[in-house]
């Protein structure tokens, strides 16, 4: 009987969350490796003066050997420029961790 009215329909449904959990995850990692980056590059940009300063704090350090206040202060700078570069060196270490981006 062809009345012009709906006689059956048929409906498709898809469950879409785990595709916009794996896009959430996907731009995370892009992310996560852009800051990775910039890390990198940071790090290095922060540890070529600080060499330098190194450098030049072990010059003065050889020149004022005579002078005990100097001396110390000199010890002082050497375990700083040392800490920044172990704080660096964990900034590396945590980028070098971070996921690769997806293609």
């Amino acid at each position: 009987m062809r009345s012009g009215g709906v006689e059956a329909a048929v409906a498709v449904l898809r469950d879409m969350s785990r595709l916009h959990q794996l896009e959430s995850e996907v731009r995370r990692g892009e992310t996560l490796a852009a800051a990775g980056q910039i890390a990198i590059g940071l790090a290095h940009e922060i540890r070529n003066p600080l060499g330098a300063i190194r450098g030049a704090v072990q010059l003065m350090a050889g020149r004022w050997v005579e002078d005990t206040r100097l001396a110390e202060y000199t010890d002082v700078l050497l375990k700083e420029v040392d800490r920044v570069n172990r704080i660096i060196e964990m900034l590396l270490d945590t980028a070098d961790r971070s996921p690769a981006p997806v293609p």
